[in-house]
C-alpha cells in the first residue's frame, strides 16, 4: 500500500508543475483538444447520471486533486468529502478548492479500503476510475465493502470504470487492473448494493481515434513546432497550432460516429454503473 501511495504522490508532483488554466480543471494529463473533449464528455455523462433530487452528504472517493469533489459540490450544493490514498493529492485538492472559492468541500486522507466514516452517511457515493487501480484482489472487494457501508439505505453508487462485459483481456494493463462488469455486479451485491443501470460514455475504438488524434498534435509538436511534448507537460496545455485544427475536429467527429454506428455500439470502453444500496440491508 505504501507503494501505492508513493505512485500517485509522484503523479501529484507531476500535476503541482502545472500552469493554473489546467490546475483549475482537475483533469490529470494536460489539457489539449482531446482532454478537453473527453472532459466535457465525461462530465456530462456523469451528471446526466445522478438523479435529480437534494443531496445532503456525498463522498468522492479517489478524488485526486478534487476534479469531480468541487464539481459535485458547486452543481448540486451538497456538502462534499473527497478522500484519497495520495497526500499530495489531498494537499493540491485543497488549494483547487480554495482557489476556486469551493466553501462546501472537504479533503482527506484516506484509504477506500479502510474509511473511517460512520455507517449509512453519505446520499451519493461518486467513484471515477479508481477502482480499476487497486491491484490487489483483496483490496478491490475490501473498497466496494466500505463505500457500500458508508452509503445510506437507498442512497447511490456511481462508478465510473472500464468494466467489460466478457473480454477483459490481460487483467493487468499498466496501472490498470481490469474486472468485468459481473465481478463489479456480483461484489456490490453481496455488499448490500443492487445494480440499477449501465451508461456507455465510449468504446475502445473511439478512445483508440482520440489518442491517435493527440498523437499527431505532439508529432507536429516535436517536428513543426519544435517542442518536445507529452502528457504531462504543461507547456502542452498551450499548444494548439491553428494548422492541426482540422484534423482535430477530423478525430473528434470520427470518434462521436463510431460511439454512435450500431455496428458499434456494442464494443466495451468507458462506462457509468449506479447501484443503490437495499433499504433492508
Amino acid at each position: 500500500m505504501e507503494d501505492r501511495q508513493k505512485y500517485w504522490d509522484s503523479i501529484a508532483n507531476h500535476v503541482a508543475k502545472y500552469d493554473a488554466r489546467w490546475f483549475s480543471s482537475g483533469f490529470i494529463g494536460n489539457e489539449t483538444w482531446f482532454n478537453e473533449y473527453n472532459r466535457r464528455r465525461i462530465t456530462k455523462a456523469i451528471f446526466s447520471a445522478i438523479p435529480d433530487k437534494k443531496y445532503d452528504l456525498i463522498l468522492d472517493v479517489g478524488c485526486g486533486v478534487g476534479q469531480w469533489t468541487t464539481l459535485l459540490a458547486t452543481k448540486l450544493g451538497a456538502d462534499v468529502t473527497g478522500v484519497d490514498l495520495s497526500p499530495k493529492m489531498i494537499e493540491l485538492a485543497r488549494k483547487r478548492s480554495a482557489m476556486l472559492k469551493v466553501r462546501n468541500a472537504k479533503f482527506q486522507v484516506m484509504n477506500a479500503a479502510n474509511m473511517n466514516f460512520e455507517n449509512d452517511l453519505f446520499d451519493l457515493v461518486n467513484c471515477v476510475t479508481v477502482l480499476q487501480h487497486i491491484p490487489d484482489e483483496k483490496l478491490w472487494k475490501k473498497a466496494i465493502k466500505e463505500i457500500a457501508r458508508v452509503t445510506k439505505p437507498g442512497g447511490l453508487i456511481l462508478l465510473l470504470e472500464a468494466a467489460p462485459k466478457k473480454f477483459r483481456g490481460h487483467r493487468k494493463r499498466g496501472d490498470l487492473y481490469t474486472h468485468l462488469e459481473g465481478e463489479y455486479v456480483e461484489e456490490f451485491e453481496k455488499a448490500g448494493a443492487f445494480f440499477i443501470e449501465e451508461r456507455k460514455v465510449s468504446n475502445v475504438l473511439s478512445l483508440l481515434i482520440l489518442r491517435f488524434g493527440e498523437g499527431l498534435l505532439y508529432l507536429h509538436a516535436k517536428t513543426i513546432g519544435k517542442k518536445k511534448l507529452n502528457f504531462y507537460s504543461a507547456e502542452a496545455s498551450g499548444y494548439k497550432p491553428k494548422s492541426m485544427y482540422p484534423s482535430y475536429m477530423f478525430t473528434i467527429i470520427l470518434a462521436q460516429l463510431v460511439e454512435k454506428f450500431p455496428l458499434f455500439k456494442k464494443l466495451d470502453g468507458e462506462k457509468i454503473l449506479l447501484f443503490q444500496k437495499s433499504k433492508r440491508h
